[in-house]
């Protein structure tokens, strides 16, 4: 299995903070690799946490308020994982 990895680059005034505003469709994509899944099934994640606003050095999130969010909520759903919720 493997998935493409697209980028789709803004311009001036396209909204970065509302996920409701679809950009133009001519915005330039840029293929920047691909993740091929060779193997499942091991429970080597089980005790780790997602969190898409923990970022690399020069990466920041942007103000969308439905990212902002998703800290708090997967830490509460990863709560609940654990305690067999």
């Amino acid at each position: 299995m493997h998935f493409d990895w697209m980028v789709t680059l803004g311009e001036e005034g396209d909204s970065i903070s509302d996920p409701s505003v679809q950009w133009p469709a001519e915005r330039q994509q840029i293929h920047v690799g691909t993740l091929r899944i060779t193997s499942s099934g091991d429970d080597s994640c089980v005790g780790t946490n997602f969190d898409p606003n923990v970022l690399s050095l020069g990466f920041r999130a942007s103000d969308d308020p439905i990212l902002q969010m998703r800290s708090p909520t997967y830490a509460i759903s990863f709560g609940k994982r654990l305690s067999g919720q």
